[in-house]
Formats: structure tokens, sequence, C-alpha cells
């Protein structure tokens, strides 16, 4: 596959997963965040022959992007950092409200509450536009109350 080919099944689904990544990322530091999606790119570039069916693109780099996530939170090398979880946790979900002026940052420190499986399965529903049915095959979870 050419560039330009893999430039026309990405351009439709690029901002949904800059979206995505940002937003799944979000304990990550902006450097982190776009490594994480230059990685996801180059790898959806390199493996875009093996994917068979093109109308399953967004799935599957979607997929890429969720995989690299997991892959760098996963590093002994990120244990050395103070996650934003850990600086927030244990305190009242209301004082957290007041310190917080903008929604997105009210957003991202809520987010840091939940497991990274659900973190994921929230923003693959809402950023990404996917259905549960769909997330529930892209977790390789048995049912979709999972």
């Amino acid at each position: 596959m050419t560039n330009s080919e893999f430039t026309q099944l990405l351009k439709p689904h690029y901002n949904d997963a800059v979206n995505y990544c940002r937003a799944l990322c979000a304990e990550q530091d902006q450097i982190e965040t776009e490594e994480i999606l230059q990685q996801s790119l180059l790898k959806a570039y390199e493996n875009v022959d093996h994917l068979k069916n093109q109308k399953v693109f967004k799935n599957w780099l979607f997929q890429i992007i969720t995989n690299c996530f997991y892959n760098a939170i996963r590093r002994p090398f990120w244990k050395r950092f103070v996650s934003q979880t850990m600086l927030i946790e244990g305190k009242d979900f209301k004082i957290l409200t007041e310190n917080y002026f903008d929604e997105n940052q009210l957003l991202i420190a809520a987010l840091m509450h939940i497991q990274p499986k659900e973190r994921v399965a929230l923003l693959l529903f809402e950023i990404g536009g996917f259905s549960i049915k769909e997330i529930t095959e892209m977790q390789k979870e048995k049912s979709e109350s999972a």
C-alpha cells in the first residue's frame, strides 16, 4: 500500500484517533502522549497490508492505539513517575471539583479514578463512537456487561 492510500484510509478517522489517544493518555505528559500516537500510527502504517478488510480500519487503528497505551503503562520505566491518580487519590470529589475550573480537567481527573481497561471502554464509546458490542470484541470480553 502506498503512502497516499494509507493517508486516505487514515484521514476520516485521524481527529477521533488523536482525541482518543489524548484522553486515554491523560496521565502522561504531552510528549509521552505524542510518542504513543506516533508509535501507533507507525505500527498501523507498517501493518496495514495485513488488514484484510479496509472497512474495519477504524476499529483496527483504535485497537493499535489501545495496545500501545497498555504497553506504555506496563513498562517498568513508567513506575518512577508519580501518576495524577496517586496525587488525587483519597480526596473528596467535592474538594477535587473546587480545584479544577476547566471542565476538561475535571473530566480527566474523574477518568483517573477508574481502571485503565474501563477508561479505554468509556473512551472508545464516547470519543471513538464504537458500539458496546464492538468494544466487547476489541477488549476480548465474553459478555457486553463486562
